[in-house]
Formats: C-alpha cells, structure tokens, sequence
C-alpha cells in the first residue's frame, strides 16, 4: 500500500481528529450501504456477475482505502 510522507502523515492525523472526519466517515459508509443495496442487473447470467463483481470492487476500495488509513498503513513509518 501507498505510503504518506512523515509531514503528511502528521496533517492526515490532525484532520482525523476534526469533526470534518466523523462525516467523512459516515458518507462512506452510506455509500458503501447503497452500493451493497444496488440490485445487480444484466441481460443475461454473465452480465449480472460482471455487475455483482464491479460493485464488491467498488465497495472493496473503499473499505481498503480507508481502513489502511485508520490502521495507520497508508502513514509513514515514524507516525505509527
């Protein structure tokens, strides 16, 4: 996973701690539950999974995204 730098690390921590961060945090996680709620449609078996595929990736980024944030993955090593 990619890796901030020590000063970025440090502003992408003080942003954690507003409340700015707590609504970013919701609105992922509405997304995430109207991706999950997205009927999977498709003309034919392959298109549905194609579909099904492409929302579990879409869901899957996010969760990655920011769960390496709050686990202090995407930080650099000294902040940790």
């Amino acid at each position: 996973m990619s890796k901030l730098s020590r000063t970025e690390s440090a502003q992408l921590m003080s942003l954690m701690d507003k409340p700015g961060w707590a609504c970013l945090t919701k609105l992922v996680a509405m997304t995430i539950n109207e991706l999950n709620a997205r009927e999977a449609t498709g003309e034919n078996e392959f298109q549905v999974l194609r579909a099904l595929f492409t929302r579990q990736g879409r869901v899957g980024g996010l969760t990655e995204f920011f769960n390496g944030i709050e686990n202090g993955e995407s930080l650099s090593g000294e902040m940790k």
